[in-house]
């Protein structure tokens, strides 16, 4: 799944949502810019590491059906040989009769 731009969008909406408050609070530039700054920047980390654990959660489904799948392979590889050997013990079996 794509993600590269939820930190940027974290960030775009808080601040966003800063200036908004700031405006409406009456803050003078100085502070609202300040504010703004450690809010975007605050947001942008929180966003990476959002997505940094999103992908790592990925990663770690994708290598748990690999290896579900990988096992099934392996089961029904040996249900096959298990029905080969069957067959061939069931043809001795019958020669051995005859």
């Amino acid at each position: 799944m794509q993600r590269n731009n939820l930190p940027l969008f974290f960030m775009l909406i808080a601040g966003a949502i800063t200036c908004i408050l700031a405006l409406l609070n009456g803050y003078t530039l100085n502070e609202m810019l300040l504010r703004l700054l450690i809010v975007l920047v605050v947001f942008y980390l929180l966003g990476s590491l959002l997505r940094w654990c999103l992908d790592l959660f990925d990663k770690q489904n994708r290598e748990a059906q690999e290896a579900i799948s990988k096992a099934e392979e392996e089961a029904l590889k040996a249900i096959e040989e298990a029905q080969k050997q069957a067959a061939e013990v069931q043809t001795k079996d019958a020669e051995k009769v005859d």
